[in-house]
């Protein structure tokens, strides 16, 4: 078999709907790197039609426009983790997810953001003398640096309260996400406490999110290595013997929950932190976990209404607090509608 027969096999058939169908012309342009054949079948479906035409202008433009967004390798390497051999329906969310890419890439260059610089509502913030309680606002994130030289990073709705005193450096993540970029010392230990679990590293980074609708915590590690354990201000579980601990090194996340073993498992780290740079990265993830996400970080919040829409798989890469962009890419590649809009939320639909 050719590799022109491979991928358009691998592809699948082209979409119907035209802004579709240059979306997923622009994922096999690129992976079939210079194919003859292929570049010969895109001539005829581009000359077969002014729509055609268009809709690759349009597509080619929010590529073109988002270039320097685009071209950094964190971008790439989810999009390429997004488009890598899979069956042929995830292969086919994901080309439908280039396009949602592409217009969310395309705007997040219009506002003149990029990877690693501060987002609007982004500071840096110094502990004062006396440790206290440091918040976030919706869509807000944070730096927040102690008094060890340890690194704090606020995002969406969090609040966190430290204490540097005494035997231990203790921080408490009240409410929303955190990432602590820990100063080594071995003399002190640096302890996080969130919901009911006691996190403690040497020098380390690491993640931690407490649930917004269920005392959840969950633990992602990106260097080092930490301890997770029950807090000794928690109560034990009902009918639970000793609870064990857990050590997390780089790439690993636990999940608790209440009501269920605590689940361990390997992540992509940087996926799980891209809200560091103002990003949400989303590979094959159900669509309503995807506006669940989106919603942590809006004031107006997105409604799905059709039957199936939940079940829908999405991947891409979003600007955090920009709905509007989100929600015009969904519209471009799964054919849905506004169906309400209200002052805190919006509704969407299948189109008609």
């Amino acid at each position: 078999m050719s590799e022109a027969m491979r991928l358009r096999a691998e592809y699948g058939p082209i979409p119907q709907d035209a802004l579709e169908a240059a979306a997923w012309w622009h994922e096999l342009l690129d992976e079939a790197d210079g194919d003859i054949d292929i570049a010969a079948q895109f001539d005829a479906w581009l000359e077969a039609s002014a729509d055609h035409d268009a809709a690759w202008r349009r597509v080619t433009r929010a590529w073109e426009g988002a270039s320097q967004a685009a071209a950094d390798p964190a971008v790439l390497a989810h999009r390429r983790r997004a488009l890598a051999p899979r069956p042929h329906y995830a292969r086919m969310a994901a080309v439908a997810a280039g396009l949602c890419l592409a217009t969310a890439l395309a705007a997040f260059a219009v506002t003149g953001l990029h990877m690693g610089a501060p987002a609007p509502g982004e500071a840096v913030q110094t502990a004062q003398a006396v440790p206290g309680e440091f918040v976030t606002s919706l869509g807000q994130r944070s730096t927040v640096v102690l008094d060890d030289g340890s690194r704090v990073e606020l995002n969406t709705a969090s609040r966190i309260i430290v204490s540097m005193e005494g035997v231990e450096r203790h921080v408490r993540l009240a409410e929303g996400q955190a990432l602590f970029d820990v100063a080594a010392d071995p003399a002190r230990p640096f302890v996080v406490e969130a919901g009911n679990r006691r996190i403690t590293a040497l020098g380390t980074v690491f993640d931690v999110r407490v649930g917004d609708a269920e005392p959840s915590v969950q633990v992602t590690m990106l260097e080092g290595l930490t301890r997770v354990e029950r807090a000794r201000t928690a109560p034990p579980v009902d009918g639970a013997g000793e609870e064990p601990s857990f050590e997390l090194s780089g790439g690993e996340q636990l999940i608790v929950r209440p009501a269920a073993a605590p689940q361990r498992r390997e992540v992509d780290a940087a996926r799980v932190t891209s809200w560091r740079h103002g990003w949400l990265v989303f590979e094959n993830e159900p669509l309503s976990e995807a506006v669940a996400e989106m919603n942590r970080y809006a004031r107006r919040n997105i409604v799905l209404d059709s039957p199936g829409l939940a079940d829908l798989r999405v991947s891409g890469v979003f600007t955090a607090g920009r709905s509007e962009l989100f929600i015009e890419a969904l519209q471009s590649a799964y054919n849905l509608r506004v169906a309400r809009t209200e002052a805190d939320y919006i509704v969407l639909a299948r189109a008609e």
